[in-house]
């Protein structure tokens, strides 16, 4: 299985509790850039334990289907997840408080499942490709959260 190390982060100039509740609390959708739905097992927020069904969909020709669960959660500052379904593997949200508003850090270690795109991940062209498109769906979900938390879409 082709591996993915996804790191992203932007500061935003909202405080780390705005920024927080943005993140944990349900509708996650409005804001994340190609999830086209998130079913939390239960209803409410996230929380140690919270199983997570979710569906993403970038400008690529398909649509991955996974379920994460929460196995870490450190407020306000950190969510710890792992993923299995059409993605497989572990990732997290990191923030912090700095100077200006809060330093917020995405991380994804991942792997797909699908026969037939972890193949055409076995070409160098085609996962980069595939991790220029996972950039661009967290650039734009960076710029989606700016806006709703800061009214500017465009992250420092």
């Amino acid at each position: 299985m082709q591996l993915y190390h996804f790191r992203e982060s932007a500061t935003l100039t909202a405080p780390i509790d705005s920024v927080w509740r943005a993140v944990v609390e349900p509708g996650l959708p409005r804001w994340s850039g190609g999830l086209l739905h998130m079913d939390v097992r239960g209803g409410g927020g996230l929380g140690i334990g919270t199983v997570v069904d979710a569906r993403v969909r970038s400008r690529l020709p398909f649509t991955l289907r996974f379920t994460f669960e929460v196995m870490r959660l450190e407020e306000p500052s950190l969510i710890e997840v792992r993923s299995w379904g059409d993605i497989v593997g572990t990732g997290s949200w990191a923030m912090e408080a700095v100077e200006d508003g809060t330093m917020v850090s995405y991380r994804w270690d991942v792997g797909l499942t699908s026969p037939l795109l972890d193949g055409l991940g076995s070409f160098g062209p085609t996962k980069r490709l595939l991790a220029h498109n996972h950039d661009r769906v967290m650039q734009r979900a960076f710029a989606a959260m700016a806006l709703e938390l800061e009214g500017d879409p465009t992250p420092r």
